[in-house]
């Protein structure tokens, strides 16, 4: 089946949507239907979608490649993040595929998915993987594969763009997040269904914000771990300032590095056993969405340390 990524609300759309979502689900609740709407609400879509001309094919190819660029995606991603990236690694003759998870749960949780997904690519044959990770989406690629996994595809290189290896204290806003997900998923529907606004009840409780907390149990069990071998990782840290990048992480003010990408700080970006640091200037999200602010696609995925 072909999906359609549809481009985010801007600002005020968002803001309409949001009240409109509210006055729409206002009557819902006084006429006591939470139960059905939450029934009836959709659940996370889960596995993987291969890219087909700004597509995405949610059917296995009829022709598996033997390699793949494999993204994942976040907390609390609509969808549309990999609106641009996507077509522009494809546009290089790489084969892209997508992995999908309910990204509320616990983040263990979602590795085994990601697990998962790696064995499937080997039952059709892909035999190698490089994976495109962006915030949390590079924790549980990491836990992915620092796990036993069975028959799965090598990945001789993970790219993490914004992950808070060290926490983000921005995960205790994660119910924000999560509401802001919801609404534009809304907002993007074609039947604008008030029961969509409560699929947040099918993908998790909320677990993945407590695991990103600095100095959470997970984060100190994940960090305890060994880099997972025979992978090479470049971590890509954004920095909204408008500073020099030229001294790297260790010539950022504390101010700069507290702020980061304004939501992840560096130095919680910059994973201590990396093989590669990156600086860009972005923010959050914009380092993934214009392909124009993406040096990181070109000097690593599709530069000359890429395999042909």
């Amino acid at each position: 089946m072909i999906r359609r990524s549809k481009p985010p609300p801007a600002g005020l759309a968002a803001l309409l949507a949001f009240a409109g979502a509210a006055l729409v689900a206002l009557p819902a609740w006084r006429a006591e239907r939470l139960p059905r709407l939450i029934a009836a609400a959709p659940h996370a879509r889960t596995g993987l979608s291969w890219e087909a001309g700004g597509l995405w094919d949610e059917d296995a190819p009829a022709d598996p490649p033997r390699s793949a660029v494999l993204l994942v995606h976040g907390l609390d991603e609509p969808g549309g993040i990999w609106d641009a990236l996507a077509p522009a690694i494809a546009s290089t003759g790489r084969r892209v595929a997508r992995f999908d998870y309910p990204n509320d749960q616990p983040i263990a949780d979602s590795a085994d998915l990601l697990r998962a997904a790696l064995r499937d690519l080997h039952a059709l044959g892909v035999e190698r993987v490089e994976i495109v990770a962006h915030s949390m989406g590079g924790l549980v690629a990491r836990d992915a594969l620092t796990r036993p996994s069975g028959p799965a595809p090598s990945v001789p290189l993970l790219i993490t763009l914004g992950t808070p290896h060290a926490g983000s204290a921005w995960a205790a806003w994660q119910p924000l997040a999560e509401a802001r997900e919801q609404v534009q998923r809304w907002a993007e529907s074609d039947d604008r269904d008030p029961a969509r606004l409560f699929a947040f009840t099918h993908d998790g409780l909320g677990e993945a914000g407590v695991d990103l907390r600095p100095g959470s149990r997970y984060l100190t069990e994940l960090n305890a771990r060994p880099a997972p071998a025979g992978t090479r990782i470049v971590c890509v840290v954004a920095v909204a300032a408008d500073v020099p990048l030229d001294a790297g992480i260790g010539g950022l003010s504390d101010a700069v590095s507290r702020l980061g990408d304004g939501v992840v700080p560096a130095t919680s970006a910059a994973m201590p056993c990396a093989d590669e640091v990156l600086l860009v200037h972005a923010n959050h999200r914009s380092m993934v969405r214009p392909i124009e602010l993406a040096e990181w696609v070109r000097r690593v995925l599709i530069g000359p340390q890429a395999p042909p």
